[in-house]
């Protein structure tokens, strides 16, 4: 295997560590909110989600970054 092969690889694979971290993120954002939402303070639950979903895309740069399709 060439050198330059090889550090594609470890790219990828730090790539996808890296939004698989970012979607854990995006997760704790979606958990939170629902425990916000039991609580019942006044806050914009839209936000949240919104904020969720704009972490995945994040994450899913990292995964194109590292050559996923």
């Amino acid at each position: 295997m060439k050198e330059s092969e090889r550090l594609a690889e470890i790219n990828a694979l730090i790539c996808e560590a890296q939004a698989i971290s970012i979607e854990a993120d995006a997760m704790k954002i979606e958990s939170r909110e629902s425990e916000l939402r039991d609580e019942g303070p006044p806050y914009n639950f839209d936000d949240f989600m919104r904020l969720a979903e704009e972490t995945r895309e994040i994450a899913n740069k990292f995964r194109k970054l590292g050559g996923a399709k």
